[in-house]
């Protein structure tokens, strides 16, 4: 059970030039963390980098604070608020129908002409001993211009629906493209 010292919180709210000791920097922990574990416990990873913003908003934001209310309530609806703006404008999740529909065209790609599917496949077949694992190698340093055209060729090249989860990333999507082709 968490108890906080809603007096210590009131305290660091109306003093001016009440600066972050220890004491108050640990009662807004406490707040922090019965936010974080009842409503946002799923990004716990981000919980440090979080909890950074939200005492940069309490401190930025205090001389807002209306002493006719409780400032257990002000600084939880502060935090609260900042978290989720905060993950929802840095921590979105992945949209991965952008992997498999095209716009138009329903939900897999029509053949391309023969011209479009040669220049494509030059670029797979470049790196295609790298990418299958026949030829051995620690490091390969591939230009930025060549890894996008690699990548879209791939993707342009699974013509299956990828199976979606919220685990899934963007190594899976081509882990599962390149496995497909190779």
């Amino acid at each position: 059970m968490i108890t906080i010292d809603k007096e210590l919180l009131y305290e660091f709210l109306v003093e001016d030039n009440m600066k972050l000791d220890a004491t108050h920097y640990s009662e807004l922990q406490k707040v922090f963390n019965v936010i974080f574990n009842k409503y946002f416990s799923k990004y716990y990873s981000y919980n440090e980098e979080i909890f950074s913003r939200c005492i940069e908003c309490v401190l930025s934001r205090k001389s807002h604070y209306d002493s006719s209310y409780s400032a257990y309530n002000f600084i939880f609806t502060l935090f609260r608020n900042e978290i989720g703006n905060y993950i929802n404008k840095w921590i979105k999740p992945v949209d991965l129908n952008a992997f498999d529909v095209i716009p138009n065209e329903g939900r897999f790609q029509t053949v391309q002409p023969e011209e479009e599917l040669d220049q494509e496949l030059e670029v797979i077949q470049k790196y295609e001993g790298y990418l299958s694992g026949s030829i051995d190698y620690t490091y390969i340093r591939i230009p930025k211009a060549i890894v996008i055209e690699l990548v879209s060729a791939l993707i342009k090249f699974s013509r299956k629906k990828i199976a979606k989860s919220p685990n899934t990333t963007n190594a899976d999507i081509l882990f599962y493209i390149l496995k497909n082709l190779l």
